[in-house]
């Protein structure tokens, strides 16, 4: 039943997830303030989910990363459409098991960690464009 939720916690992906950190801040500096809300909740809910992984917190994940997607595509960020492509290609694709979905558990993590890192730094990076 629960196909999409861990079991264990994930320290890694805890720790990745504070990347959210620089495009919250960045947005804040910049008065793009529901971005910098979007990126501080998807903190919070990252957290929560993988820290303590439950049936609800993957679902307030999920709802932060779509809002934090849809809001990162409404204002046309250059990149963030590479950036989506990336993330489905690995998290969704055909490789998803030697990548997301591997068997080690540290080659899944860190390249789940990467969904947080790399998108974090796009919107980031265009604030300092």
């Amino acid at each position: 039943m629960s196909l999409f939720v861990e079991n264990e916690p994930n320290y890694i992906l805890v720790a990745t997830s504070c990347a959210y950190a620089a495009p919250a801040i960045a947005a804040y500096l910049h008065n793009e303030f529901l971005l910098s809300q979007l990126c501080s909740l998807l903190i919070i809910t990252s957290i929560q989910y993988h820290g303590n992984p439950s049936r609800i917190s993957f679902l307030l994940d999920q709802f932060a990363i779509y809002m934090f997607v849809l809001k990162a595509l409404y204002v046309n960020f250059t990149g963030f459409c590479g950036i989506l492509a990336y993330a489905v290609f690995i998290h969704y694709g055909p490789y998803k098991h030697h990548l997301t979905h591997h068997p080690h558990y540290l080659v899944a993590s860190l390249w789940h960690g990467s969904l947080h890192i790399i998108p974090a730094f796009a919107v980031t990076g265009h604030f300092l464009i």
